[in-house]
């Protein structure tokens, strides 16, 4: 007998915007599902610089946000992660928004959180759809292994 996993629709996306790196074809991705989706922006900062010198990137992130934030089922974080271990801080949110959702771009994402591929999917705080490429037309068929 075999048994079937049922079926939870997917509600709520997250999609982190990289200050000066990937977000936008995660975006298109995401907006192909009839989802919540929430921005959040992510500032790296080297760990030889202080903090405080992502503040400028992190305001002009937040504008960006809110350009993108315009359409109906988009929002923005007004908090934006500054970060020098991005990938943690990110973790953390997730843990606390619980989104259905967390969409990537396949190797842009992990590579500006400094985090591997392996991690990331070795301990997932939430389901993770990676996104290779821009998707330019809705999907007439999509696989899912």
């Amino acid at each position: 007998m075999l048994r079937h996993s049922e079926f939870t629709p997917i509600h709520s996306i997250i999609v982190p915007f990289i200050h000066e790196g990937p977000g936008l074809h995660a975006l298109d991705a995401a907006r192909q599902f009839d989802a919540e989706i929430t921005l959040v922006g992510v500032v790296v900062v080297p760990h030889e610089q202080s903090l405080s010198t992502g503040a400028s990137a992190a305001r002009a992130l937040r504008r960006l946000l809110r350009v993108f934030g315009r359409d109906k089922r988009t929002t923005s974080k007004s908090q934006v992660i500054v970060s020098h271990e991005p990938w943690n801080e990110l973790a953390k949110l997730l843990q606390n928004e619980k989104p259905d959702l967390l969409c990537l771009e396949y190797e842009t994402h992990p590579k500006a959180l400094h985090v591997t591929m392996s991690e990331i999917l070795a301990r997932p705080p939430c389901d993770v759809a990676l996104v290779r490429g821009k998707i330019s037309s809705k999907p007439k068929q999509v696989l899912v292994p």
